[in-house]
């Protein structure tokens, strides 16, 4: 595919970055091995930094095709990319609701059960 407009082939060289890649990868690697042989305080912040690293990312992929029409620049995309993201791990990480929601269409997106802990101690992870 020929991708000429520079918001989404910039969002995209952000989610090819090799720091990117290891961060999905401490992800899988924590939520699927640590968590489950060794689960602890850290299992769980590591989780959310890993996380917060790179869901930003994959939020200005797709805000890159629906504002590339408007002509919103690359910057305001990923400000608004790591806005919505850092308010979103708030109210899932605070409200029982927003958690419940995001951990159902969570599960029915990738198919397999998910959860959410809800723990306003997480939000540490936003200094990230």
């Amino acid at each position: 595919m020929n991708i000429k407009n520079e918001i989404v082939q910039n969002s995209l060289r952000c989610l090819q970055h090799p720091a990117t890649w290891l961060s999905i990868t401490l992800l899988f690697v924590n939520d699927h091995i640590l968590k489950v042989v060794c689960p602890s305080w850290i299992t769980g912040k590591l989780s959310d930094f890993a996380g917060l690293f790179f869901f930003p990312f994959i939020v200005a992929a797709g805000l890159s095709y629906l504002l590339s029409r408007y002509k919103v620049p690359s910057i305001r995309v990923g400000q608004i990319a790591f806005g919505f993201v850092g308010i979103w791990f708030i109210l899932l990480k605070t409200f029982p609701l927003v958690n419940f929601l995001t951990t159902g269409l969570a599960s029915l997106l990738i198919g397999v059960p998910t959860k959410f802990v809800l723990d306003p101690t997480d939000l540490v992870a936003l200094f990230a």
